[in-house]
């Protein structure tokens, strides 16, 4: 049996609990600032507000850049969150697929931030966002992603200089649209805003409505739903991401 699927954009995919418990807050806060993150929510009630997401799951993204074996590889295996071994993984596979030289796949395995000791607040997580509406109104901060292959652990390393060029060459800018369990709670998938700003500024329809989500837990091919590149018309709807 498939598990329903939300999508914040969309009110009414809300189930009916969360709904009501987003409207109160939207009527308490209503006209109190414009900015999401500032929105007065109770922190408390965080987890709680995250339990009523309880057998549903979320529609959100990962911007990234991707080899074409690596869009084959998400498809069948999902994302995975982020380790040393999967960073050693995607080099070894590029130079397998040859995609770079043996002196390249050398100096990214000497480069990446594990490599380099900077893999804090990085490891063991898949990054993501949420609304679709940010690739439209935030893409200033979605394609630094879209830009370089490897993402933060081979792209953002103070070492990655090394192919600075190379990896902006590498690959092409994918969005891959993937159904996460957020109900779970802070402990385990690090969401902001919180959720309770992101659905109360989706009602009151504020700006720049969007969250990074730091989601601790594999996604697993199941809830792959689509993968996005240039010549989609998906992706190409947003004209201000990278091509």
């Amino acid at each position: 049996m498939s598990i329903p699927w939300l999508d914040v954009d969309d009110p009414g995919t809300w189930p009916a609990a969360l709904a009501e418990r987003t409207q109160i807050l939207a009527e308490d806060l209503r006209g109190t600032t414009n900015y999401t993150g500032d929105l007065g929510v109770p922190l408390d009630a965080e987890d709680d507000f995250r339990a009523l997401l309880s057998g549903w799951l979320v529609r959100a993204y990962h911007a990234t850049r991707l080899l074409d074996h690596e869009v084959q590889m998400i498809r069948t295996q999902g994302l995975r969150p982020l380790s040393d071994d999967l960073v050693e993984e995607r080099i070894e596979a590029a130079f397998d697929h040859s995609c770079i030289s043996a002196e390249e796949r050398d100096k990214l395995h000497g480069s990446h931030v594990f490599a380099a000791g900077e893999e804090k607040y990085r490891d063991a997580q898949c990054c993501l966002f949420l609304p679709e509406r940010m690739l439209l109104n935030q893409p200033s901060g979605i394609n630094p992603l879209l830009s370089s292959w490897g993402g933060e652990a081979i792209s953002m390393s103070s070492r990655a200089e090394v192919l600075p060029d190379r990896l902006n060459g590498l690959g092409r800018p994918a969005i891959v649209v993937a159904h996460i369990d957020l109900s779970p709670g802070q402990a385990v998938h690090k969401v902001f805003p919180g959720l309770q700003n992101i659905f109360t500024a989706r009602l009151l329809d504020l700006e720049n409505v969007g969250a990074d989500v730091f989601y601790g837990s594999p996604v697993p091919s199941q809830h792959i739903v689509a993968i996005w590149q240039p010549g989609d018309a998906e992706y190409d709807q947003f004209p201000d991401l990278n091509s």
